[in-house]
């Protein structure tokens, strides 16, 4: 969940009435989300199971959630007016400039061949549009951890895309967004 104030997943717009705008080329799949404090419940809870864990893909999230699903809860969180605007791959694209272009790991140089921040997640957005995630036991997830988090109790999220990645909060590898273009959106 932390990842709707990130780049991919943040907001693209504020329309001049307000309305908040979320825009991807997921289509209405499901997202599967993790609040990062849940990482830590997960990692723990591991050790302490050593046995039934060991060899095991845990798959957990703290919710699955479809945009549309999404739109209407952080409207009654917020009080704000949001919408979800379904974009193609190349429409997505077109409100990043070329730093889209760089690699995706910040050590490494442009044009060394390194996978770029276009062409991971471009791969991401199609796995969560064509629903290549695995569904999530959510009842086996809630049995374990009840009080699983979510991000606007956790966080107070308001869409205003304060980012959690590391790169992003030390401009490392930033990936030109650029909200002229997302205005009409």
């Amino acid at each position: 969940m932390d990842m709707l104030n990130g780049a991919a997943l943040a907001p693209m717009n504020v329309r001049s009435d307000g309305t908040v705008v979320f825009a991807t080329p997921a289509g209405n799949a499901k997202l599967p989300l993790i609040v990062l404090r849940d990482n830590g419940l997960w990692a723990r809870w591991t050790f302490d199971h050593r046995a039934e864990t060991s060899g095991r893909d845990l798959d957990v999230v703290s919710e699955l959630v479809r945009w549309d699903d999404l739109v209407k809860t952080f409207t009654k969180v917020t009080g704000k007016p949001a919408v979800y605007r379904s974009l193609t791959l190349d429409q997505w694209w077109a409100n990043f400039d070329d730093r889209a272009n760089n690699p995706m790991a910040s050590d490494k140089k442009r044009g060394d061949g390194s996978t770029t921040i276009k062409q991971n997640f471009s791969a991401f957005w199609r796995v969560l549009r064509d629903e290549l995630i695995i569904d999530k036991d959510m009842d086996w997830i809630r049995s374990i951890h009840p009080e699983t988090y979510t991000l606007e109790r956790e966080n107070n999220y308001d869409g205003t895309g304060k980012t959690s990645l590391k790169n992003a909060l030390g401009q490392k590898n930033p990936w030109g967004f650029r909200p002229d273009f997302a205005k009409d959106l």
